[in-house]
């Protein structure tokens, strides 16, 4: 048993494992570490996030490290280069606030501060956004989550591209680092949320900075988090409604129930709600008189009970007593039995035989006649 287990492990990690830098559900998560990482997108060898990246397994995108490079001016006001050095040793004493000026509009959801209050609770910060002398609304409202005593996200989902961002705390504190983000993230040990993580969402309500759905989930199930897709045969709000069953195959579009895939027993896909007539099967487009068609297709490859197929087009089945009835040329035309076609040209030749044989025997008549004659 354990022998099995040991190559069931070894297939997985050379069939089954993601690509080099890849890893994750689907493979769908890349590697930001500076030195590599394992097959769980830890960092390997002690290493950190490589530049430009930071929080969860590295998978955090840090806007203040864009083009064109955002100015940030401290208060009090100071030059302060190494708060983006990624080096938390390299730290601003008795700071209080900063402000963000990004060249192009920008959306952000959160502000992630590295720095050190002695006491937990005391983290606290606001953030305010403007554009063109203008205030630009959080969704949501503004808010703060104290992740460790190090670490102090500030939120605020915008509702649109903002160019000035202040961020102030309660009180002044150690500051080592600032990294900016519009990622959605459910929470601070969790990957961040699929880039159309609100498509998921009913009416698309979704807190992009909890990455929670609103109301209910469209296509997904595993409310608020919409994150397990609906399973085959099922679609709409939280996976509650079943697939038609006049859908191929019972699948449907996870979202609206269309049938992608095409009708059963109906005729016009998507909504397949016309039923077959004088046919079945997928789209209708099987013969009435055959069993079995290939799949998406109108060949015939099982005819009913008494029928047999008819050869020169493979779509539509005769019964038995049409294929004997007279064994005509049209007959074997329909049928394209080759028994038929046997029998046709058995038949012909014994025709032509007997009428050569008349027309030999009626000129040997006429010829005894004229030497009577003579």
């Amino acid at each position: 048993m354990l022998i099995k287990v040991f190559i069931l492990c070894i297939l997985y990690d050379v069939f089954l494992a993601c690509p080099l830098s890849y890893f994750g559900p689907s493979c769908r998560y890349q590697c930001h570490c500076q030195k590599g990482c394992d097959k769980f997108g830890a960092c390997l060898n002690g290493s950190t996030c490589a530049t430009g990246w930071f929080g969860f397994l590295c998978q955090l995108k840090d806007l203040t490290r864009s083009a064109p490079r955002p100015s940030l001016v401290t208060i009090p006001k100071t030059n302060r280069p190494f708060l983006h050095d990624d080096d938390i040793d390299t730290c601003v004493e008795n700071m209080k606030s900063f402000i963000y000026t990004f060249v192009v509009p920008t959306h952000i959801t959160f502000f992630r501060v590295i720095g050190f209050k002695k006491y937990r609770g005391e983290l606290e910060g606001n953030l305010t956004v403007w554009n063109d002398n203008r205030t630009v609304v959080c969704v949501n409202g503004t808010y703060d989550i104290v992740v460790d005593n190090y670490t102090l996200d500030v939120y605020c989902r915008t509702a649109e591209p903002a160019t000035v961002f202040l961020v102030d705390t309660k009180d002044y504190f150690r500051v080592c680092h600032i990294y900016a983000s519009n990622d959605c993230i459910v929470s601070y040990t969790r990957l961040p949320c699929a880039p159309d993580y609100c498509d998921r969402c009913f009416n698309f309500k979704c807190d992009r900075a909890t990455g929670k759905c609103s109301d209910a989930c469209v296509g997904y199930s595993n409310f608020p988090y919409c994150d397990k897709p609906c399973r085959k045969g099922h679609f709409g709000l939280n996976c509650l409604f079943k697939c038609s069953s006049s859908c191929y195959n019972g699948s449907c579009d996870p979202k609206i129930g269309l049938c992608l895939n095409g009708c059963f027993g109906f005729s016009n896909p998507p909504q397949c709600n016309i039923p077959c007539k004088k046919s079945h099967g997928h789209n209708c487009i099987c013969s009435k008189t055959c069993k079995v068609c290939r799949t998406g297709s109108r060949i015939c490859e099982t005819c009913l009970p008494d029928y047999r197929l008819n050869m020169s087009d493979r779509t539509t089945c005769f019964h038995k007593t049409e294929i004997k009835r007279g064994f005509s040329y049209f007959s074997f035309i329909q049928t394209g039995s080759p028994v038929a076609l046997c029998i046709i040209l058995l038949q012909t030749f014994l025709v032509v035989t007997v009428v050569v044989l008349m027309l030999r025997y009626h000129r040997q008549s006429l010829n005894e006649s004229q030497a009577e004659t003579d």
